[in-house]
């Protein structure tokens, strides 16, 4: 069993694919990521083990993610290389991936042989990342799994102007207190991700046949894709996989390449 974890800034993500089935998804799961990532990672793997009934040592582990830098266990891929070994299996045609994460955001550029060509992470703010929405959403006292149902529900989508998270958090209690519509500024909010997210894109270059693909947590968000999609003028695809594991199922299939060229 290969089993591929990536150790976020908010949450663990871990895919488990079986190589008897022709590398078939057959578990995921995922524990927030809080404290100290080598115990969660541990836990994690005893409750697979547990849950499946499958013994520690039958499993291969492969960790990437952005906290995964500092741990030595396992086997370790970067980000990068995860997400564009995922989404060359997924979306072989793919030439961009634009990746939200919970503090950064990635955005690369594959060849089309899948290999990175060029990429760029936005700096250590946060804004326009997963941490930027859940702050406003809590602010909003909704869960950001409802991002969407509002956002299309706005006509007037509200400018955010505060590049700060906190900044951003204490601008939208602000509107509230002024009695502005809550979809309003729920699709405010998602409008000032993909205005984030456009500078990123658009540096590391367009062209007339590019598609796109989103991954991350925020990658789920339909108003986003939607927004990004009307100012780009250019189709934006959502994984098969869910967008949260992409980086992991990424990682799983590097440390499964990695090992099939060991036995060659």
């Amino acid at each position: 069993m290969i089993i591929g974890i990536d150790v976020g800034s908010i949450l663990v993500k871990a895919i488990m694919l079986d190589e008897s089935i022709n590398n078939t998804i057959v578990y995921k799961t995922v524990a927030k990521s809080a404290g100290d990532p080598e115990y969660i990672i541990k836990n994690l793997i005893n409750d697979i083990a547990q849950n499946l009934k499958l013994k520690k040592r039958d499993l291969n582990i492969g960790i990437t993610g952005r906290n995964s830098e500092n741990l030595d266990v396992y086997h370790k891929f970067s980000e990068m290389n995860s997400l564009a070994a995922a989404i060359n299996t997924l979306h072989r045609n793919t030439q961009i991936i634009v990746d939200i994460g919970g503090f950064t955001n990635k955005i690369i550029k594959v060849d089309d042989n899948g290999r990175i060509s060029d990429y760029l992470v936005n700096n250590i703010c946060s804004s326009g990342s997963g941490v930027f929405l859940s702050l406003i959403c809590k602010s909003l006292d909704i869960n950001i799994s409802q991002i969407d149902e509002y956002a299309f529900q706005s006509k007037n989508p509200l400018q955010i102007s505060s590049q700060c998270s906190i900044f951003a958090e204490t601008e939208v209690i602000y509107l509230m207190n002024e009695g502005k519509n809550l979809e309003d500024i729920v699709a405010g909010a998602c409008r000032s991700i993909s205005g984030r997210l456009m500078p990123l894109i658009l540096k590391v270059g367009l062209d007339s046949i590019n598609q796109i693909v989103l991954t991350g947590g925020l990658g789920k968000s339909e108003f986003i894709k939607k927004d990004l999609e009307n100012q780009l003028k250019s189709q934006i695809t959502t994984p098969k996989l869910d967008p949260l594991f992409v980086c992991a199922y990424g990682c799983a299939l590097s440390l499964l390449n990695d090992s099939q060229e060991g036995l060659n």
